[in-house]
């Protein structure tokens, strides 16, 4: 498929019958072809059209995730909504505008991500060398009739590897369950790494039979871990420069056991006596700013209170037998709720930050108490 859309003059894009106002929202963004509006030009739009933009871009094309390999893939992609059509390049400025004036007026959808780095994106389909994994994990919120083709819709825009380990297949040979796990195992000998063991990892379907290592990839709504940092924390006291690597337990895709099954040789580094999940608070994206204030007040107070917590059970499990422990066990602490990094992303930090965490727990407030906060909510809170 990807093959008709690459050789294709033009692709045209149908958004639907006219509603309304559809025709208001595209002959505004037919005035965006060939200019980026100033502030304010933009501050003079009225309520009516910015609501008529957001109705179009709520439309449903806008989520479903084969939609993704039609466009990318294009010379020329224009788009249609009644008889109104406008070139794709109208959306991609519009975007440009949601990121730096709009973001109140104009919803965050799927298809946000792909506007935003279009020039971008449509060179890395071209060169087709961009491995099935990270495509994965930039379109985890797109839709699709049939489960395994969150998956199956991503391989023409990935590189050849990747079309090669996952070779769609409709039949009952196949099943959703294997399919997860071959393509985790893919992602384990693509990416040499254990991230795609955790990406993915959220709200697995309950209908589906998965080994505990393997990710849920056909989930729209999965979570998707993406590594930051321009170094890694290591709690143990040691740093390293790229994010960590290790030999996949298997060569091959054939390798992998038809039972679901992952055995790792490994080294035992320390035991993990507790694990809890960091409280889920939704950040507020709408337009009121006394609600804005108040979401984050919350996830500033849930992120301190569960660090409360988190560090009481750091204390508890501290043992007076062993020299300079109960430190080592505070200095690692603090240092991996920050991710070892200020809010800026500079580090690491000197041992004297190590004081901001008890005059956060106190309620004291300096700039540094303020820098450390923030660290902590952006990296336990997200």
């Amino acid at each position: 498929m990807r093959d008709i859309y690459v050789s294709a003059r033009e692709t045209w894009v149908w958004l639907g019958p006219p509603s309304h106002d559809s025709d208001r929202a595209m002959d505004m963004l037919q005035s965006f072809q060939n200019r980026h509006p100033s502030h304010t030009e933009l501050g003079q739009v009225s309520q009516g059209h910015w609501d008529s933009i957001g109705n179009l871009m709520r439309r449903s094309w806008w989520t479903r995730i084969w939609v993704i390999q039609e466009v990318l893939s294009s010379m020329r992609v224009d788009v249609w909504c009644g008889r109104k059509r406008i070139g794709v390049g109208c959306f991609v400025r519009l975007e440009e505008i949601r990121r730096d004036f709009a973001f109140r007026h104009i919803p965050t959808q799927p298809f946000a991500n792909i506007l935003s780095n279009w020039s971008l994106n449509q060179q890395i389909v071209r060169r087709g060398d961009a491995p099935l994994f990270e495509w994965m994990a930039d379109t985890h919120k797109f839709e699709s009739t049939l489960r395994r083709d969150r998956i199956y819709a991503l391989l023409g825009l990935s590189s050849q590897e990747s079309r090669k380990a996952v070779i769609p297949d409709y039949s009952s040979r196949t099943s959703d369950t294997l399919l997860s796990t071959r393509t985790t195992a893919h992602f384990l000998i693509e990416q040499k790494m254990l991230l795609p063991l955790q990406s993915g990892f959220f709200r697995k379907a309950a209908d589906l039979d998965l080994s505990s290592w393997v990710s849920d990839w056909s989930t729209s709504q999965a979570g998707y871990v993406t590594f930051v940092f321009g170094s890694a924390y290591n709690a143990c006291g040691r740093y390293s420069t790229t994010i960590p690597r290790f030999s996949p337990p298997f060569e091959h895709l054939s390798d992998c056991p038809e039972d679901g099954s992952l055995i790792l040789r490994g080294v035992l580094e320390g035991v993990i006596n507790s694990a809890f999940p960091m409280p889920e608070v939704p950040s507020y994206s709408g337009s009121n700013t006394e609600e804005d204030l108040r979401s984050r007040m919350l996830r500033r107070e849930v992120t301190r209170l569960t660090c409360r917590d988190w560090k009481e059970i750091c204390d508890q499990n501290s043992s007076s037998d062993q020299p300079n422990l109960p430190e080592s066990y505070y200095a690692a602490f603090w240092r991996t709720i920050i991710a070892d990094r200020l809010f800026d992303g500079s580090g690491p930090p000197g041992l004297e930050h190590g004081r901001y965490f008890e005059d956060w727990q106190a309620g004291i407030d300096s700039d540094g108490v303020t820098d450390f906060r923030n660290a902590a909510v952006s990296r336990c809170a997200g």
